[in-house]
């Protein structure tokens, strides 16, 4: 995972083609390793297996790419190339071989993040790794991913209007397609994984925008990050061998209101419910987009109202009382963490103005 991390972070600050590839390297290939890593699981072997195949074949499609930027540029710095754009620009049309390489580029990222229709892979990874391997993909894996894939596209910003005519479409089925399949599932990991595709959906309309202001990602992805880290978890504790549905919830508020409460301060955050930084994230990014893609921001509002109904499916069992031994406050180490990480997200979301202590 620590050579995972560094990875992520070559991401974050690749300005240069070369970079983000040995970055992605990096964080991916640990990952294939991880995915696989309980020997005697089947479906961990499945995931690795599929993991290392897609990573492999997103890798060469991005290569591709960066060799045809290269060769319509002659450079693979991103300063370089939005300077050569932006001259470009005065002539009216952008060389074929630099529309090409965008193309295979954001191909090649597009199925690192798990955008539609290239998310195929994603569920049954998420579903057959380890619950923390899995916890680990979904956050890092999502916020390198995003953040590399905004500097990249900060550098085409003169190839704007032409981007969003194919982009556009990609970002509106990502977020009906997430929002849609996560709603008909019945085990809870599997709909974190559409919920996560969704996500990525919702994140995609930023990189349609100027992108002048870079702290609406980034609170973006830290109410996506804590929400998404915390369900995990409490999965991860409540799981119970082949029990891995709604239900593992079950009798969850007479048991454990620690747990309870992140599990609802969670819930309500992820799904942008007032009053808690996930509110805040969605607020902001659909201000964001809402003049350049008026109607991306309204498929993503559509698709917030769908994803209640599924983020909302383990209230019905946390709620029933079907314990006679009540134990209802539960002060262990994981269940003050989960209480701390519930309180950041309600003090960000009611005190907004925190946030501009850090972005």
């Amino acid at each position: 995972m620590a050579f995972s991390l560094c990875g992520g972070i070559l991401m974050i600050g690749a300005k240069h083609l070369v970079v983000l590839f040995l970055g992605i390297e990096v964080l991916s290939i640990p990952l294939f390793v991880l995915a696989g890593s309980d020997k005697d699981n089947i479906s961990g072997n499945e995931a690795a297996l599929k993991y290392f195949l897609m990573g492999a074949f997103s890798s060469a499609i991005f290569l591709l790419g960066a060799a045809f930027l290269y060769g319509g540029s002659a450079v693979m710095t991103y300063q370089e190339m939005f300077l050569r754009l932006s001259f470009s620009e005065h002539f009216g049309d952008f060389p074929v071989l630099m529309k090409a390489g965008m193309i295979l580029v954001m191909v090649g990222l597009l199925f690192k993040v798990s955008a539609v229709p290239f998310h195929f892979w994603s569920p049954d990874v998420y579903e057959g790794s380890p619950n923390r391997v899995t916890s680990f993909m979904a956050v890092i894996v999502k916020i390198a991913g995003f953040v590399a894939l905004a500097n990249f596209m900060k550098a085409f910003l003169p190839m704007l209007e032409w981007t969003s005519n194919w982009l556009l479409p990609i970002s509106a089925i990502t977020i009906l397609g997430g929002n849609i399949a996560a709603f008909a599932q019945k085990s809870f990991k599997r709909m974190l994984a559409y919920s996560s595709i969704s996500h990525a959906g919702y994140l995609l309309l930023f990189t349609l925008t100027s992108m002048q202001d870079m702290s609406v990602l980034g609170i973006y992805l830290l109410s996506y990050g804590l929400s998404t880290a915390l369900l995990f978890y409490l999965f991860d504790k409540y799981e119970n061998g082949e029990k891995n549905g709604f239900d593992i919830f079950t009798g969850l508020t007479f048991t454990n209101r620690t747990d309870t409460i992140a599990l609802i301060v969670a819930t309500l955050s992820i799904a942008g419910i007032p009053g808690t930084i996930g509110f805040i994230g969605k607020y902001q990014l659909f201000s964001t987009a809402f003049g350049p893609q008026f109607w991306g921001v309204m498929i993503a509002l559509l698709g917030s109202i769908i994803s209640i109904g599924y983020y909302f499916k383990p209230f019905r069992y946390a709620f029933r009382t079907e314990s006679d031994t009540p134990n209802q406050w539960n002060w262990s180490w994981g269940s003050i963490c989960t209480v701390a990480i519930s309180s950041v997200i309600l003090a960000l979301g009611l005190f907004p103005y925190l946030l501009s202590l850090y972005f």
